[in-house]
């Protein structure tokens, strides 16, 4: 692990590049912030999660499936971010893109 517990191992692993406080500041929640995903690490057992949504529409939250993310992103952004070329995308997906930049970020950088 490059950071000091799982939950930024995962925001640094989203990042494009290998700097941690970049990836808080693109991938933390920020105070505008209408939207945010929530990720729970432990056993398989499904209380935990449970116990999260019911904490989180306790406040007035709505919890989405994880299939209807596709709404809250936007493609140009994600391009942007991972400075993805349509020469890549002629030959693969986005997220296959997006994917080789945080699993060759390591070794270019």
């Amino acid at each position: 692990m490059t950071t000091r517990n799982v939950y930024s191992e995962i925001l640094y692993n989203l990042s494009p590049n290998r700097q941690i406080t970049q990836a808080f500041k693109l991938f933390g929640i920020q105070d505008t912030d209408t939207a945010c995903l929530v990720i729970t690490v432990g056993d398989s057992k499904e209380s935990n999660m449970h116990q999260v949504v019911s904490l989180l529409e306790s406040g007035g939250a709505v919890c989405l499936p994880f299939e209807d993310i596709s709404q809250f992103n936007s493609l140009e952004s994600i391009e942007k971010l991972y400075k993805i070329q349509e020469e890549e995308l002629k030959v693969g997906t986005l997220s296959e893109a997006v994917v080789s930049r945080i699993a060759a970020k390591e070794i270019i950088a």
